[in-house]
């Protein structure tokens, strides 16, 4: 839990995932741990999206795994923020990524999973 909650940034988030999937569970505690860092690294870090494209171009289970974890479990705030920032400050490059942010974002806000 520790790798989870001491990960700050794309870089960090991405060799938690890859030291831990798919051996460790994605449920429960562990889940909402990852739903909260995902989201709150998209909320607090979207400057840092390139980064995040990158990574998700090279490997698409991590991209499945950022997307199944933009969840109303990390708090409507930090949601409505990603929302905001995925529609209205998309790099032109990341124009894919952001749509699907946003979309991820809009079911979770309204309650689907």
């Amino acid at each position: 839990m520790h790798q989870i909650t001491s990960s700050s940034d794309w870089t960090d988030v991405h060799a938690v995932f890859k030291r831990n999937f798919p051996a460790c569970q994605d449920d429960g505690l562990y889940s909402d741990g990852y739903t909260n860092l995902v989201v709150g690294v998209l909320a607090m870090q979207w400057g840092d999206l390139h980064t995040l494209d990158e990574l998700t171009a090279r490997d698409d289970a991590f991209k499945k795994f950022v997307l199944r974890h933009i969840a109303i479990s990390a708090g409507e705030d930090n949601l409505l923020r990603v929302l905001r920032s995925a529609q209205a400050d998309c790099p032109k490059n990341s124009a894919r990524l952001c749509k699907e942010i946003a979309a991820r974002s809009k079911r979770a806000l309204n309650g689907k999973k």
